[in-house]
């Protein structure tokens, strides 16, 4: 019988304890270790269990015996097409599946609440009661608390409309009610009247009450409704 060249290409860890203690049997200890197994039908059934985490070759050579002749140069052997293997200077073969991420790359997670001596034991990092100590809590981002935010503390920029709107003071007819018939009301005469407090950016005459005289109103709006009683009175509208 000849021999076998067994190669351990993945890591055994998380796998279940039976295919461990066989690798271990096998005599594999680390990743890319190598053994030569005599080719019988026990270390066949062996490594039948355990096939996806060995590669088996068969080889004449014996566990002593080195490769005489090495080369530094990039090489592509044709034994398997499926498999091709780039061999990296002396004795380094790299495969897909053998390759490794850098040390450290992959920290190992942290356990919480495994012990006081870790220093994430008891309590596990939360502290002692209170809101973000209980399970299933959640704070949304931005939250303070109840106190006001500070999206909303800050200035505000961007384009206002409030420098441009327009303030109108409004006047309803029971108002004009105090000017004698046939008087012309104007905006200065409602000031001086003291019926306003500000002329603003232009009067507007609203419909509430009666008209009771015919004048005449020259102002910068009417309503509808003041329109027609001013109209029902005998007066006369002008917009300035």
């Amino acid at each position: 019988m000849g021999k076998l060249r067994v190669t351990l290409v993945k890591s055994v860890i998380g796998c279940p304890r039976a295919q461990r203690v066989i690798v271990r049997t096998l005599g594999l200890r680390k990743t890319h270790s190598q053994v030569f197994l005599e080719d019988s039908p026990a270390v066949r059934g062996a490594l039948d269990k355990v096939s996806h985490l060995v590669k088996v070759d068969v080889s004449h050579q014996t566990s002593d015996v080195r490769r005489k002749k090495q080369t530094n140069s990039l090489t592509v052997p044709a034994t398997d097409e499926r498999r091709p293997e780039i061999i990296l200077g002396p004795g380094k073969i790299v495969q897909l599946h053998t390759l490794m991420v850098n040390k450290n790359a992959r920290p190992k997670r942290t356990r919480k609440g495994q012990g006081i001596g870790s220093g994430l034991g008891k309590t596990a990092g939360r502290g002692h009661k209170g809101q973000k100590a209980r399970s299933g809590s959640s704070i949304r981002p931005g939250f303070e608390g109840g106190q006001m935010p500070l999206q909303r503390r800050i200035p505000k920029r961007g384009f206002s409309n409030a420098p441009f709107k327009k303030r109108i003071v409004t006047v309803n007819l029971n108002i004009l009610n105090h000017f004698p018939a046939g008087a012309i009301i104007t905006p200065e005469a409602l000031l001086r009247e003291r019926k306003i407090k500000k002329i603003g950016d232009g009067v507007k005459v609203l419909g509430q009450g009666k008209l009771e005289k015919a004048l005449i109103i020259r102002l910068h709006a009417f309503s509808k409704s003041a329109v027609e009683k001013i109209n029902a009175a005998g007066g006369k509208t002008e917009v300035i």
